[in-house]
């Protein structure tokens, strides 16, 4: 799915994707300047990986963000719980 905005001169999209093979959401933020005036923005990103099974999850909502390990391989995040 891609959600669209716009915004005076910047155009924002957001694509999100799903994995047939994990249960994982991807997702993509392009933002596109369409002005002639360079514009300088700030990005907030809130992330929270969810590696439990849902029943766990809610359970203990805070033990999940405990104990992970985050590494960063070229333009990939990898989260492992430890």
């Amino acid at each position: 799915a891609v959600f669209s905005k716009k915004e005076g001169t910047i155009k924002y999209a957001l694509t999100t994707m799903l994995d047939i093979e994990d249960p994982i959401e991807i997702r993509s933020l392009e933002i596109e300047n369409l002005g002639s005036t360079e514009e300088i923005l700030e990005l907030f990103v809130d992330f929270v990986p969810i590696l439990l099974e849902m029943e766990e999850e809610n359970a203990h909502p805070s033990f999940n963000s405990m104990f992970l390990s985050i590494d960063r391989k070229e333009d990939k995040i990898i989260i492992k719980r430890v």
